[in-house]
């Protein structure tokens, strides 16, 4: 099952599947703020399982020249070789059968640039066990057309109790 968990920014998304994880188990990534001195600076990538960390995004007027290869999204660099490590390390969840997976977030840079994350989402999506999916709700719209997403179950964030569900299906 395709669980999708959504909200605005700063609504707890990364909290909530911290928390799912908690409770269930299994593996994946979520993407943990960076910040100096109160300013946010960027974004770390952490490992659910094995808590390995590497930065994903920094802002722009803050990157060395050791990130040459890159993708800009909005005031961020973010590396692309952590990316690759991520999809790399997912599709050993998958035929490991790790169970459930969990990947935070999808934004627009899958959705509007298809890069990032996007070429593991179908995936994910036809993977036949529990997979959670932070999609920022800017996007959510936008991430069901693109990947045709047909059975999932939606926890919104924004609504003021933080449990408010839906199902979808095509059928």
């Amino acid at each position: 099952m395709l669980h999708i968990v959504t909200g605005e920014m700063n609504c707890g998304k990364t909290a909530k599947i911290r928390e799912i994880h908690k409770m269930y188990g299994g593996d994946g990534f979520v993407s943990d703020k960076i910040f100096s001195e109160d300013q946010h600076i960027g974004y770390e990538l952490s490992a659910l399982g094995s808590n390995e960390k590497w930065v994903l995004a920094k802002k722009t007027d803050l990157i060395d020249e050791a990130w040459t290869n890159s993708l800009i999204q909005g005031e961020f660099q973010l590396n692309k070789e952590v990316f690759s490590h991520a999809i790399t390390r997912i599709e050993e969840m998958m035929i490991e059968r790790i169970k459930p997976i969990f990947l935070d977030e999808i934004g627009y840079l899958e959705v509007r640039k298809q890069e990032g994350f996007y070429k593991i989402i179908e995936q994910l999506t036809s993977y036949p066990y529990d997979v959670y999916l932070v999609i920022r709700i800017s996007c959510l719209q936008d991430a069901i057309r693109i990947f045709n997403l047909k059975n999932y179950r939606i926890l919104n964030l924004n609504y003021k109790n933080n449990r408010r569900y839906y199902d979808q299906s095509d059928n």
